[in-house]
């Protein structure tokens, strides 16, 4: 079986896992998760095993900001739900937006580093390690970023 939801992190850093995945993983309130951060694939996977981290009664688990962080989550960012049934477990993933209508901010590291969302990354079709071309626009005052094998093919 595989299923695709979308749920909000709250503001106490809470995801709902539905009841329809905890069913089909057998997953009841008390069940204890552990989280495996995927920096990469921008995703985190959880899977059932001994920890603190444990359901509570309305399916939601908290994703601590130490696991959050180096995604750059934060509360309110809407998560896609995805069941992996097969491995017993769920992957998280940073939900598709409509990026022409909704503005992404994202924090500069020290490094001048800055994560695209991987919605965004999946429309433009920039995998991993693709190489990006960076530019000023006309103006001097925006970037243009093009994936560098489109470019040369203009």
């Amino acid at each position: 079986m595989s299923a695709t939801h979308v749920h909000k992190v709250d503001e106490l850093g809470r995801i709902i896992i539905p009841n329809v995945i905890r069913k089909v993983l057998n997953w009841k309130t008390g069940t204890s998760l552990i989280f495996v951060v995927n920096e990469t694939e921008q995703s985190i996977r959880i899977f059932e095993s001994p920890s603190d981290n444990k359901i509570d009664e309305l399916g939601r688990v908290v994703l601590p900001c130490e696991i959050r962080s180096p995604l750059n989550w934060e509360l309110g960012l809407n998560l896609e739900i995805q069941l992996n049934s097969e491995e017993e477990s769920i992957t998280l993933f940073e939900a598709d937006v409509d990026f022409a209508k909704t503005p992404q901010i994202r924090k500069m590291d020290d490094f001048g580093r800055v994560v695209f969302p991987t919605g965004l990354r999946k429309l433009l079709n920039w995998e991993s390690n693709a190489n990006i071309m960076i530019n000023l626009d006309d103006t001097g005052k925006s970037l243009v970023l093009t994936k560098e094998e489109d470019s040369i093919k203009k």
